[in-house]
């Protein structure tokens, strides 16, 4: 994230609660960077929607990334992390005190060097004020606000105690947890001290803090936990003969508090306890817990000291899949993401899935499926290579067994319209119910290396083999001839217009040079419509009818439209992320999903419309990395490698397995980002932004300015103008 300088002659202009004063805007290159909301209407952002997670199964449902020491992270041990009031991560770490935006990270260097020297700030929290406490390794507590640091009034309460613990209620009330078994509570300059007379006589790694629903506050260490009201710590009276040890507790969202023990997890609702989750299922004896934290959804997370992340889902604990042993903090942004601060692995995120894979962890035998479909009770079918024919119904993957070849090789599969499905395999072509694989029989004739498998409105099923191009009709095979004789091309791309008019797209070497041409078949016979000569592209590798019979074709050069005798070609300079168009699949909402080398992206199609015939740009959605789709690429030619499903869901052929869409689901990072200005000059006079408005004075004329914009789950989805 670089800054740019932004040239601007000024007059008078009000931007949000900033007064600046503007005439002209000559040059206006824009960058990422840092501070201070920013509403101008020369600088727009906003964020592309991204999309929901099944059952968690060992961390099947939630896709992870790091930030270390190599992505910029200061140091790979943090302590603790916070979101502040403006949407800042906030990171407590082993060389002080960090933010991130999403992007970039920030040091802000302690304040003096002797807490400079300590380094480590082992807790970190963001107060209902905007302001943040720390407490550094040494030194007390200390607040960070507007830039500055200074020591909280609190700290005058110590003299050489170990402060290991921090917490703070949304009316300024902090709360420090100190070793080996002291509490220390501060309001308004009274300090209030709890300890061996109070019953907190042993700690066990650290001391916890919650509020409940009638605004008391729960302290919990070692065998000890209380509450606080009108004005006393009272024990809470639990046998830690029965429940166990090592007590932590954290507020639930139902106005009552969690307590994790050794041996079990438990929740205090309506003046009484109930035990959720015993040994051996409770991990906290063999994994020791660290944390807990409840999402917005009701999931209580658990950050281990030895085992990574679980999740409290239902009446179960899953483990959520990671490479962090030790998780000493874990929240929830205003997306919906999940962080986690870690002893070694730096910064996680974990995202929800936006997408369902069937792969050999799903219980596919092969990862490379080469063909997806449908049949007509919603059961997915996938055509597993070397692992035959495979459903998947309920959740759950099965293989089917069939007696033929297709149990050892599958490469084709497509339903008819009349409740059979077709399945090919490398040595012929096969039809069976879709309900009953056991009544499997070979066409005639059982045509050989089927490429294609395409089932028309009218019930006839095109199939495009080394045998030629032809369809099934009332159980007949009917072979088709081209208008000017046979062409040894390679059939890659077939689809069918309104009127019913079959499209049927080819590669064609000649000379060592590919030649591409489409042919319609009508009137019993297909006739060449575009020729190599008319061609603006590379070979096709998809086509798409859309419902102004519009032909769309993916290419290695981009995307290409036919709409009547016009072809236009769509191409990065266009907006897209790839020129290399793999699939094409419409949902119901009118977005077309594209397969590319870059993984999948998604275009509204009025966008390509309007690119196709004004030139302007599109604004893809993204799917990749950040995703899990990292490698989830197209399979090759042929069809159907791509599907549409009954409910709206999606489904692509990859290299990763077979990827299914929600496109109804939300997305992460789909709300509007906050714009931050981070630093503002005028004249090489540096402005503060954080005092309020900033006015500029008429005939200023340089104004080179830093900003930031806030996005946590695809900031690479961000578009500013």
């Amino acid at each position: 994230m670089r800054s740019s300088p932004v040239l601007v002659s000024f007059r008078e202009l009000r931007i949000g609660q900033y007064d600046f004063s503007i005439c002209a805007v000559s040059r206006l290159p824009l960058a990422f960077l840092r501070s201070a909301r920013l509403l101008l209407p020369c600088v727009v952002a906003w964020a592309c929607p991204r999309a929901p997670a099944a059952e968690l199964l060992n961390g099947r449902d939630y896709v992870s990334r790091s930030w270390m020491v190599e992505q910029g992270l200061p140091h790979n041990t943090v302590n603790r992390v916070v979101q502040d009031q403006r949407g800042y991560l906030w990171l407590a770490g082993a060389v002080g005190l960090t933010r991130f935006d999403g992007v970039s990270f920030q040091d802000f260097p302690l304040p003096n060097r002797s807490l400079a020297s300590a380094g480590n700030v082992r807790d970190l929290v963001a107060t209902a004020s905007g302001r943040l406490l720390l407490l550094p390794a040494s030194g007390g507590v200390w607040e960070f606000a507007n830039g500055a640091f200074q020591p909280h009034p609190i700290t005058s309460a110590f003299t050489d105690e170990t402060l290991l613990d921090l917490f703070v209620e949304p009316g300024g009330v902090v709360w420090v947890g100190a070793a080996p078994t002291q509490v220390v509570r501060w309001e308004n300059g009274r300090v209030q001290r709890f300890g061996a007379e109070t019953g907190i006589v042993r700690r066990v790694n650290r001391t916890s803090f919650a509020i409940d629903g009638n605004g008391c506050t729960w302290v919990a260490s070692g065998e000890y936990v209380g509450r606080y009201q009108d004005g006393k710590l009272e024990r809470v009276l639990l046998d830690p003969e029965e429940v166990g040890t090592g007590f932590m507790v954290a507020p639930a969202h139902s106005g009552g508090v969690w307590l994790s023990t050794s041996d079990r997890l438990m929740k205090w609702e309506k003046g009484e306890w109930r035990t959720l989750c015993q040994r051996p299922d409770w991990p906290s004896r063999r994994s020791g817990v660290e944390c807990l934290f409840e999402d917005r959804q009701g999931d209580l997370w658990i950050g281990s000291r030895r085992h990574g992340v679980f999740v409290y889902r239902e009446g179960k604990v899953r483990t959520v899949g990671m490479e962090a042993r030790t998780i000493p903090s874990i929240i929830e942004d205003r997306d919906g993401n999940i962080w986690t601060a870690t002893m070694s692995e730096g910064l996680v995120r974990l995202r929800p899935r936006i997408f369902t894979l069937l792969d050999r962890d799903a219980g596919l035998a092969d990862t490379l499926s080469s063909s997806v479909c449908e049949d007509a009770s919603g059961v997915v079918w996938c055509a597993n290579r070397s692992g035959g024919l495979a459903r998947y119904r309920a959740g759950r993957v099965e293989r089917v067994v069939t007696n033929t070849r297709l149990d050892r090789y599958a490469t084709r599969l497509a339903p008819d319209r009349n409740g059979y499905l077709w399945a090919a395999s490398d040595t012929g072509l096969f039809r069976f119910p879709a309900g009953e694989p056991d009544k499997i029989r070979p066409t005639d004739p059982s045509l050989r290396s089927v490429q294609i498998l395409f089932a028309s409105r009218r019930g006839d099923m095109w199939v495009v083999s080394s045998d030629g191009i032809g369809y099934f009709r009332d159980g007949q095979y009917h072979q088709v001839r081209l208008e000017q004789g046979e062409i040894r091309a390679r059939f890659n791309a077939i689809g069918e217009d309104s009127h019913g008019n079959i499209w049927i797209a080819a590669n064609q070497m000649k000379a060592a040079v590919a030649e591409t041409r489409v042919w319609e078949f009508t009137a019993g016979a297909l006739i060449e419509r575009i020729s190599p000569a008319a061609w603006p592209a590379g070979p096709i590798l998809s086509l798409r009818v859309d419902a102004q019979d519009r032909l769309w074709f993916g290419t290695i050069a981009g995307l290409v439209m036919k709409d009547g005798d016009r072809l236009v070609r769509l191409s990065t300079a266009n907006g897209l992320p790839d020129d290399i168009v793999s699939e094409q699949l419409e949902d119901a909402e009118g977005r077309v999903w594209m397969g590319s080398r870059r993984g999948f992206f998604r275009v509204n199609q009025q966008e390509l419309v309007e690119a196709a015939e004004h030139g302007t740009k599109v604004l893809p959605t993204v799917f990749g990395r950040d995703d899990g789709l990292l490698g989830a690429s197209a399979v090759g030619l042929g069809q159907p490698r791509t599907w549409r499903g009954h409910d709206g869901r999606l489904w692509f052929a990859t290299h990763r397995g077979v990827v299914g869409f929600d496109p109804k689901a939300p997305l992460p990072g789909a709300s509007p980002p906050s714009v931050y200005i981070e630093s503002l000059i005028c004249d090489a006079k540096l402005q503060s932004v954080n005092a309020g408005p900033v006015k500029v004075e008429p005939n200023t004329r340089r104004i080179p300015f830093r900003f930031a914009v806030l996005n946590y789950s695809a900031p690479e989805q961000i578009r500013v103008r």
